[in-house]
């Protein structure tokens, strides 16, 4: 299951990031620098600009920048061809660690960034267009729903928030940790949420509600969580170095790896789910290959099995086929494509 570490930090490895096209990976680190590599951990380039410690990084949707935010106020956009910055922008300095940025993620031509109890939304070019606030204690994690109608916020006051993109003030507030929560991730239909906590466990929302639909117990702290599969599978990294695939609907661990020797601070995966990237305060990465049954075909493969079923459809019940695909496979644009004609 492992398959290469990568080294090249020389300090604790903060956060790591698949672009969406599968060919990069890019990591940040508390030596202030991000490392941009290839799909097979090959080092390309790094990325040198930030005055203080690199907090968190992440890929535009179409793979072509680079996004980070740092403990020197500022987020930087990145060329992943040249490597040269397109964009600084951030946060007033006058307010000390307050607006240290610790975490950002983006859709679309939207960026959203973390900083003490706020959330700010901004377009690529540093527009500021709107703060988040609600939370009691310092934000840890942000994530964009899938459709980019929302943002989850992860949080030391125990809980996770739920924001539409157009209020200010949270739709809901996800309560039932009794420790800080370190990362929160989106099922592909948006309809459940998953997160880690320093209380060593697992829960899974239901957004609609609210509530915890269930609660899985890693017995230590929990630093990273991503839905993989739908809502079948979640792959979660711990404070031991610890990697582990569950299998949510018969709560049990599917595979169990030691990937590092201290905390593993954040982990990835390609969005054909054939393999994860891990990074840790060990100052290294580590690929994983993840077991072949989580693979998930494409547009094209998926079109290719089913042509001699497809033509026997009328018009419309091959468009309801592709909308209940779309909801599952990410092919929206397909079938926007197909509609048009």
């Amino acid at each position: 299951m492992k398959r290469k570490t990568l080294s090249g930090h020389n300090h604790w490895v903060l956060c790591c990031a698949i672009s969406p096209d599968n060919k990069l990976i890019v990591s940040c680190s508390r030596d202030n620098n991000l490392i941009l590599w290839d799909r097979d951990g090959n080092r390309i380039r790094t990325l040198r600009g930030h005055g203080k410690i690199v907090t968190c990084c992440t890929f535009s949707d179409d793979s072509k920048f680079v996004i980070s935010g740092s403990r020197d106020y500022e987020i930087r956009v990145w060329s992943t061809e040249t490597g040269q910055e397109t964009a600084v922008f951030g946060y007033l300095r006058e307010h000390s660690a307050r607006n240290q940025i610790v975490g950002c993620d983006t859709f679309g031509d939207r960026i959203v960034s973390v900083a003490s109890k706020t959330l700010k939304l901004w377009t690529f070019d540093g527009k500021e267009l709107r703060t988040f606030t609600g939370h009691d204690k310092l934000i840890i994690n942000c994530k964009f729903s899938n459709s980019g109608k929302f943002i989850a916020s992860a949080s030391a006051d125990n809980t996770v928030r739920i924001w539409s993109v157009t209020e200010s003030k949270p739709l809901k507030t996800l309560r039932g940790h009794t420790d800080y929560i370190h990362s929160c991730s989106w099922s592909i239909n948006d309809d459940l949420l998953a997160s880690g906590s320093d209380d060593g466990s697992i829960r899974i929302w239901t957004i609609c509600d609210g509530k915890c639909k269930m609660k899985l117990e890693n017995s230590v702290p929990v630093h990273s969580v991503m839905f993989l599969s739908g809502a079948d599978h979640i792959l979660s990294g711990d404070y031991k170095g610890g990697l582990r695939l569950w299998d949510t609907s018969h709560q049990t661990i599917v595979k169990e790896l030691k990937t590092h020797e201290r905390k593993i601070e954040c982990c990835a995966v390609d969005s054909q789910e054939t393999f994860a990237v891990t990074a840790s305060d060990d100052k290294t990465l580590c690929l994983i290959d993840l077991p072949a049954q989580l693979y998930r075909p494409g547009v094209d493969e998926i079109m290719d099995s089913m042509k001699v079923i497809l033509v026997e459809f009328s018009k419309e019940t091959l468009l309801e086929i592709l909308e209940m695909l779309a909801s599952k496979w990410r092919i929206v644009k397909f079938l926007e494509e197909r509609k048009e004609d």
